[in-house]
């Protein structure tokens, strides 16, 4: 898996910590999920997108594409 992906992004899932556990970057999308308590941990490159911080709604649909974009640009840059 570490091999064939430089990038992963997932929703508040538990698969989302098994990435982050192999050492690739990983974007995570929070909504009404406490991300300060359910945030993957253990891996500096992993980062939270979460719809509850940035426009102070639970729901994770209002997490735009842009916004995503936005973080994988920083990511690789």
């Amino acid at each position: 898996l570490r091999r064939q992906r430089q990038m992963c992004i997932r929703d508040s899932t538990g698969c989302g910590h098994l990435i982050a556990s192999s050492g690739i970057p990983l974007i995570s999308l929070f909504g009404p999920t406490n991300h300060h308590k359910f945030a993957p941990i253990g891996n500096s490159k992993n980062t939270v997108i979460s719809s509850q911080d940035l426009y102070k709604n639970n729901n994770i649909n209002m997490i735009k594409t842009a916004d995503v974009i936005e973080t994988i640009r920083t990511i690789i840059d």
